[in-house]
């Protein structure tokens, strides 16, 4: 007999099912309801339930379209409340055909393990490929226990929800640790507390999942279609008993259809026809579903353009692919960042504004906290053991020394330790609560002496690590990127001795004879520059130098002299070469002849790591050129 959908497989009549029917508009209802609402952090989670019911009740019906379209629909929301629970700050935004856009401002999501592990199971169903980047990642799964255990939910404490987590994301990165992560997730259930969870339902619904992503991670597919069979059987005997058939998650069993979605796509076909698997949700024959995504940040304060890379690195984005672009807005400088999806993240676009005060401390994309954790993941990274080349770990060294600092611009000039009131974020306060007494002056300030002491140490070694390089021989790209950095290592060096000659003459420049002679002449221009940022750069320091450049003399307490020199090409990321020149740079070295040698130096006391800085030297063939922050000339 054929069977019309799960209703008719219990046994009732299909005329009897007209009011029942009736019902799905109001899921419907209730969305567009949700929607005209204000935006809210926990608006995708409420929006989630919504759809998963109307997914029940779609299946229970036999309305497969309807089915695909809340599957869809669940499994954009999901991602997006697994965004807002992984990160702390940004607006989310979510793109969905017909309905417009959803905001997300920062807040608690309402996030589960439960709703996060029906989301996941939703955009596997819907071959959502945005969708599963965010929901099968080990911080996403992280992150939503953590916040439900924040928020004391009722659900999403229990022991066996990290290992079932583990077992679907090993699953779909066709890890055969699946299996293990399945068999101590069993092991969980059966002997740990399941809380307010049906034993009944864990014990005959999960545990049954749990088997079948071992035979699919095992490989033992020979039994596959007997034990989702059994698997199929025992959910309907479970959810048709008198006491438990009125309860909408019996309608759809989420995990099994999305394990025979999976099944499928390797190789085993369809499963027997049943009113539970409909086969046009299996086979995909309703297509692909994709979720639209981005997350903004609006006008957040930083005192560098390292605090925005480092407020990234935070949110999680990979440092590759970062590409920001310098403006101007009436006189405020912005630097605008757009990254691709990456890391379980969707598309970003942030805004920083670039502030030379805390004057407004509430915007600050950091606060002391969160620069102090920053700084230690930083410092872990460095050291006896670790995989990082020598040349990065001086550069996370110096982020480390550079984070400490920037929080120590945010510590009470008085010494006492710092309020908990200026430390909004969620990782502040957790690192505070941990020990207040480091958020003191004198203790910061020892922390990153000692950090940097061992950057000077491992900074005697670093023209050691070069040698092998240089003496490579070869035709790889490895060999030739390692010619190539050893190259630029010697060239500049070179120039580092004729750099220090003009640097040492200009801290003594009283009648501007010096500065007189690094003038750019109006050849320079197209050497230095690239197509139409020739003819601004032209502009922009014609009326630098007409107005006379100013500089503060050193005192003869600052005696020495640190000189950094790199080629501009080598400007474009964080390097060994261009670590320590403003962060700037970074965002105009496309706009910058990559062949010529730029020079940035600082007048520093003994002993210490900062001092006056300036940049902007550039040698141009027999002669030197100054071109002082080049970057806020050539913004967009």
């Amino acid at each position: 007999m054929t069977v019309e959908n799960v209703y008719t497989l219990r046994g009732y009549e299909a005329a009897s099912l007209t009011g029942t029917r009736q019902r799905l508009p109001r899921y419907a209802e209730q969305a567009a309801r949700l929607l005209a609402k204000p935006p809210a952090p926990d608006r995708a989670r409420e929006l989630l339930d919504n759809e998963l019911e109307r997914a029940r009740f779609a299946n229970a019906l036999g309305e497969t379209e309807l089915l695909a379209d809340a599957l869809s629909a669940a499994a954009s929301y999901a991602a997006a409340m697994a965004v807002r629970a992984r990160l702390p700050a940004g607006e989310i935004r979510l793109s969905l055909d017909g309905v417009g856009e959803v905001r997300l401002p920062p807040g608690p999501s309402g996030a589960t393990p439960a709703a996060w592990l029906d989301g996941l199971c939703c955009a596997m169903a819907a071959r959502d490929p945005e969708a599963i980047a965010v929901l099968a990642r080990p911080e996403t799964s992280i992150a939503v226990q953590q916040e439900a255990k924040q928020s004391q939910a009722v659900v999403g404490s229990e022991p066996f929800w990290p290992h079932y987590a583990d077992a679907f994301i090993a699953l779909l990165r066709q890890d055969p640790l699946a299996a293990e992560h399945a068999r101590l997730a069993v092991n969980a259930i059966e002997n740990g507390p399941t809380g307010v969870l049906d034993p009944v339902a864990l014990h005959s619904v999960d545990r049954r999942v749990l088997e079948l992503i071992s035979l699919l991670a095992l490989g033992q597919t020979a039994n596959w279609r007997a034990a989702l069979n059994d698997a199929i059987n025992e959910f309907n005997n479970t959810f048709s008993d008198s006491e438990s058939a009125f309860l909408p998650i019996g309608f759809l069993p989420l995990g099994l259809l999305a394990l025979s979605a999976v099944a499928f796509e390797r190789g085993q076909g369809l499963p027997e026809t049943t009113a539970y698997l409909p086969p046009g949700i299996v086979d995909g024959s309703l297509g692909l579903r994709h979720t639209i995504m981005q997350v903004r940040y609006a006008d957040l304060v930083v005192l560098s353009a390292d605090e925005a890379h480092w407020f990234l690195d935070l949110q999680g984005y990979p440092r590759k692919a970062r590409a920001h672009h310098l403006l101007v807005e009436g006189s405020t400088p912005i630097a605008s960042y757009t990254l691709p999806a990456g890391g379980g993240l969707p598309k970003v676009e942030a805004r920083f504004i670039l502030a030379e005060t805390l004057e407004d401390s509430s915007r600050l994309a950091l606060d002391a906290g969160e620069l102090i954790y920053l700084a230690e993941a930083f410092a872990r990274e460095v050291g006896a053991g670790s995989t990082t080349s020598h040349a990065q770990q001086l550069i996370l060294l110096d982020d480390a020394i550079n984070c400490v600092d920037a929080a120590l611009q945010r510590l009470p000039k008085d010494g006492s330790v710092l309020p908990s009131s200026q430390l909004p974020s969620r990782c502040g306060r957790e690192i505070y609560g941990a020990e207040p007494g480091r958020f003191r002056r004198t203790r910061m300030t020892a922390y990153r002496d000692g950090l940097r002491g061992l950057l000077r140490q491992m900074d005697t070694h670093s023209e050691a690590e070069l040698q092998p390089a240089m003496a490579e021989e070869g035709g790889d790209s490895t060999t030739d990127e390692n010619h190539a950095r050893a190259t630029a290592h010697a060239v500049s060096a070179i120039v580092r001795a004729e750099a220090l000659v003009v640097i040492q003459a200009l801290a003594s420049d009283y009648d501007g004879k010096v500065r007189e002679s690094l003038r750019p002449r109006d050849e320079d221009y197209d050497k230095v520059f690239v197509g139409a940022s020739a003819a601004r750069a032209r502009k922009a320091y014609d009326k630098v130098w007409s107005r006379g450049l100013n500089m503060d003399f050193p005192s003869s307490s600052y005696s020495e002299i640190v000189c950094d020199v790199a080629p501009a090409g080598m400007l474009a990321e964080r390097n060994e070469l261009s670590r320590r020149f403003p962060g700037g740079y970074v965002a105009i070295a496309e706009k910058l002849n990559p062949h010529r040698i730029w020079v940035a130096w600082q007048y520093r006391r003994p002993g210490e790591d900062a001092g006056l800085a300036y940049d902007g030297l550039v040698w141009i063939d027999d002669h030197w050129s100054w071109f002082p922050k080049p970057y806020r000339h050539l913004a967009v």
